[in-house]
């Protein structure tokens, strides 16, 4: 009689510790790890179970919270799962690995990120922007981009940011 597998968290949970479960979400399992095991563990999914299609590669600003969080959609194709990796990184100064080693497919998609947030990936084969300009040096999609302007877009924005610090503190 064969063993049955154990959930993909539960393997994750026995070789990295620090992970912690977000649930389970619409289609897909979630799990928050640190930005010191992210390649790792990104590896390790790979490598040994089977997430060989990366198919979104994000990040989400939370000024509020000074943090930056990386979204990454993983598959496996012939098991049909799905997981979602979140990295928080301190927004002061956003790094975190590249994953084009182990797929080429962020290539791209870790460029945009560093363009559009200002995160770092390290070891990135060519991380320059690709939507802005080369000397831009601003980050579009940050909650604060336009803050420092007068105009009624930096208002708003300001006004926005401000009365979602008070709700989370």
């Amino acid at each position: 009689m064969q063993q049955p597998q154990p959930s993909l968290f539960t393997t994750l949970l026995a070789k990295f510790p620090a992970a912690l479960w977000l649930g389970f979400l619409p289609r897909s399992e979630g799990v928050i790890i640190s930005v010191d095991e992210y390649h790792g563990l990104c590896s390790f999914l790979k490598n040994e179970q089977g997430f060989g299609y990366l198919s979104c590669l994000t990040a989400v600003d939370w000024p509020w919270k000074k943090q930056i969080e990386i979204v990454v959609h993983l598959e496996n194709w012939e098991r049909n799962d799905r997981l979602v990796l979140k990295v928080l990184l301190e927004r002061d100064n956003p790094e975190v690995a590249s994953l084009t080693d182990l797929w080429q497919g962020a290539n791209f998609l870790e460029r945009e990120v560093f363009d559009l947030f200002g995160v770092t990936f390290l070891n990135h084969p060519n991380l320059k922007r690709i939507l802005s300009p080369e000397d831009e040096t601003t980050f579009p999609l940050r909650k604060d981009f336009g803050v420092e302007n007068n105009d009624e877009y930096g208002k708003a924005a300001s006004t926005l940011i401000s009365s979602a610090t008070k709700l989370t503190v």
